[in-house]
């Protein structure tokens, strides 16, 4: 929520173009809970198209998903990736 907004615009998005709506699909097989924030549940997304239900092309879940599905295809390659989560601290 603290996010800044890209300074370039996106063609997924932009004041040209038009800020579409997406859907958020929740993945259930994520639920976590944050202990620095009491507790809460989070869960990740998979964003999709509301007009064809397709994943989004830019989506990080699925640009990733489909690097892995494009690998295991060539038969000897599996990738494997981590994510780094930051936090920070108020001043």
């Amino acid at each position: 929520m603290h996010d800044a907004s890209y300074t370039t615009e996106l063609l997924v998005g932009n004041s040209q173009n038009g800020f579409r709506d997406l859907l958020a699909l929740i993945d259930l097989s994520t639920y976590r809970r944050l202990p620095w924030e009491g507790n809460m549940p989070l869960f990740l997304v998979n964003f999709v198209t509301p007009e064809t239900g397709l994943p989004l092309e830019v989506d990080p879940r699925n640009v990733l998903d489909a690097a892995c599905k494009r690998a295991e295809a060539v038969g000897s390659w599996k990738l494997v990736a981590g994510l780094e989560l930051e936090v920070g601290c108020g001043a």
